[in-house]
């Protein structure tokens, strides 16, 4: 592992438990603390270590069959949880302390980061539920069919 993925591991480390103790203290004050909560919060952390441990896996094997190339697997997968947690670290913040949820960087930073979220949750969701990509689908949703559905540009000239 090079530097630059150990600073990834470092951040989504720190991002993980900045959520996990703000979750915590929005349980306290909303007076809604579960075990069984708790208990889904911590497994969905775990699920978080299994996966970045499968990458460093997947990151070896690349490394020793020298492929010519190198997809910086760790490194994305701690961007998602970088990303994800950070929403979550935000809405938990903002449920507790409504001078921080009137901010306006706060506003801003949740937006954006809905957004971003909600684009790669909802591009991963089409790609599995339609086995394409959603720009794919949406290029496919648009275009011109003929009789039979296909796309007019892809009709074959024994067909025309």
């Amino acid at each position: 592992m090079n530097d630059i993925e150990i600073y990834f591991l470092e951040v989504a480390g720190g991002v993980v438990l900045f959520d996990f103790i703000s979750g915590f203290a929005k349980a306290l004050y909303t007076h809604s603390v579960a075990s069984s909560k708790m208990r889904d919060g911590l497994f969905h952390k775990f699920a978080y270590v299994l996966v970045v441990a499968i990458c460093i896996l997947f990151d070896y094997a690349q490394a020793k069959v020298n492929l010519g190339t190198h997809v910086p697997l760790v490194s994305i997968a701690c961007g998602y949880i970088i990303l994800t947690d950070t929403v979550s670290f935000f809405e938990n913040l903002t449920a507790f302390n409504l001078q921080i949820a009137n901010m306006r960087i706060v506003k801003v930073i949740l937006s954006v980061l809905d957004c971003v979220k909600t684009y790669i949750d909802g591009q991963s969701d089409d790609a599995i539920n339609n086995g394409k990509h959603a720009a794919l689908a949406e290029i496919e949703a648009n275009a011109e069919l003929d009789g039979r559905g296909k796309i007019l540009d892809d009709v074959t000239s024994e067909s025309k």
